[in-house]
């Protein structure tokens, strides 16, 4: 039955597909007739939510996306009512979160360490993803070199 299925639909179902459409069904069952939020950070190119087994978050169901992009011309392609510009942070917020991505044991792992950090956060200028990808970058060296 199930090959005589397969040639009827003419498409190809492997084992990673078959795992891939079976976690689209679970996370469609999950959500179905629910309220929920789904947030997705730095997005860089339009998401098809249907594809991965997300209902369309609207007014009827009381559900909401949440994303965060650096392109405007995203956020007319994802159908965003709404939008908000994030500011960048003042030196002492950039700073505490840099800290919080580097972690007080690297900081504090060398003298020198500290000063180059806060040399590194300054150079972010505020932006909060620069801060916490070179922040994290930066998290497991123990070396002023590195």
């Amino acid at each position: 039955f199930k090959i005589v299925l397969v040639k009827t639909l003419d498409f190809l179902i492997t084992p990673g597909r078959i795992k891939v459409l079976t976690k689209k069904l679970q996370i469609s069952i999950a959500l179905c007739n629910k309220k929920f939020v789904v947030l997705l950070d730095d997005l860089w190119e339009r998401m098809d939510l249907y594809q991965v087994g997300i209902p369309k978050p609207s007014q009827d169901n009381g559900s909401k996306l949440i994303f965060t992009t650096r392109s405007l011309e995203l956020c007319g392609e994802m159908g965003a009512r709404k939008k908000m510009k994030v500011e960048c942070l003042d030196t002492e917020k950039a700073w505490e979160l840099f800290q919080d991505n580097v972690g007080n044991e690297t900081i504090n792992g060398h003298p020198n360490i500290q000063n180059l950090a806060k040399q590194v956060a300054e150079r972010c200028g505020g932006l909060p993803l620069a801060l916490i990808t070179i922040g994290r970058a930066m998290a497991c060296k123990t070396i002023v070199g590195e």
